[in-house]
């Protein structure tokens, strides 16, 4: 997925590291969406997640991209998603994907609601057909040959 690319300064390192939290596991609930603060800073943590997910630094791909999700941006969430749904991750989950994936497409994230149905089909297909359904609404071209 293109994102669009803007002049961001570069973030300096946290000497501290957070600790991966896998969504599958927590049981507090979040809002969909917090209020932004700092666009800036979302941007960076979007490009951080990205450059480290490029480089195969996966813990820190998903430490960036968790930052952006916890301001409730849909695609940080979704990236966590294609995260967990990597098979070359270590910490490979499809229901730690799926649940990231749902996450965003609940937000609107075309993608992500392909990926879901994707993720579905198979196992629940009438699942699966509503979520194909959505994205093919939203315009998604392979979601189409689905629904």
């Amino acid at each position: 997925v293109a994102a669009a690319t803007t002049d961001v300064a570069p973030r300096q390192q946290a000497s501290t590291t957070t600790p991966v939290q896998n969504p599958a596991t927590t049981t507090a609930a979040q809002p969909a969406t917090t209020p932004l603060a700092d666009p800036t800073a979302l941007q960076s943590y979007l490009e951080e997640g990205r450059n480290n997910y490029r480089s195969f630094r996966y813990e820190k791909a998903i430490q960036a991209y968790q930052k952006a999700a916890q301001l409730g941006n849909a695609e940080a969430k979704y990236q966590l998603g294609i995260i967990y749904n990597d098979q070359n991750f270590s910490g490979y989950s499809k229901q730690t994907a799926r649940n990231y994936f749902q996450q965003a497409a609940q937000q609107g994230h075309t993608d992500a609601m392909y990926r879901v149905g994707m993720l579905y089909l198979g196992t629940n297909n009438a699942v699966a057909k509503q979520w194909f359904q959505r994205a093919a609404q939203k315009g998604h071209q392979q979601a189409r040959s689905h629904a």
